[in-house]
């Protein structure tokens, strides 16, 4: 967000811009042949899943995804985009809301105009800088656990611009070794 103010003689003005990444119009593609996206981490590592999609911790009306990840965990690309937002800059985190501008997290924009989140890294976490393209599988950051977190996870989501604030986040489906599914709670393995 962006604010200005100031005045000119006795008139006072203000004015305000706010953006989100993506195209507000992109739209996950549902059928059998629509997009799957690389689980975030090494090839053959199991992950537990600890709050999937609308989980009632945090995930109230969301797709999103916490997997569980040790600190310094690797986070790859889900899928090939841009980097268009990295922050590394936060130590602090915590279990109460007030911690919620405090997260480290990496935005990678797709070609189809919808946009991935990766929360939660590490201080000094980035591997990337805004601008720099990605394929899937390339290493992003690593994991940590600032902000909104109780303890040590990976934050996962997709989502769509709504308006200047705020986001639309999308279901997706992920290449497992048990094939392509939306992830639930419980343990999963990447092929």
């Amino acid at each position: 967000a962006v604010a200005r103010a100031g005045h000119v003689g006795a008139q006072r003005w203000r004015a305000s811009l706010e953006w989100q990444f993506g195209d507000r119009t992109a739209r996950v593609d549902d059928d059998a042949g629509g997009t799957v996206y690389e689980l975030p981490w090494d090839r053959g590592e199991r992950r537990d899943v600890l709050q999937g999609a609308d989980g009632a911790f945090s995930h109230r009306g969301l797709h999103a995804w916490d997997v569980a990840m040790a600190e310094g965990s690797r986070v790859l690309a889900a899928r090939a985009g841009v980097v268009a937002f990295a922050a590394d800059s936060s130590k602090i985190g915590g279990g109460n809301r007030s911690f919620l501008e405090d997260g480290n997290s990496m935005l990678v924009v797709h070609d189809d105009g919808t946009v991935a989140l990766y929360g939660h890294l590490r201080f000094a976490g980035a591997w990337r800088h805004v601008g720099e393209h990605v394929d899937a599988g390339d290493l992003l950051a690593v994991s940590g656990n600032t902000g909104f977190s109780t303890r040590p996870h990976l934050h996962f989501q997709v989502q769509v611009p709504t308006d200047g604030r705020g986001v639309r986040t999308l279901p997706v489906r992920f290449a497992t070794t048990e094939g392509p599914r939306v992830l639930s709670t419980g343990a999963v393995t990447r092929p």
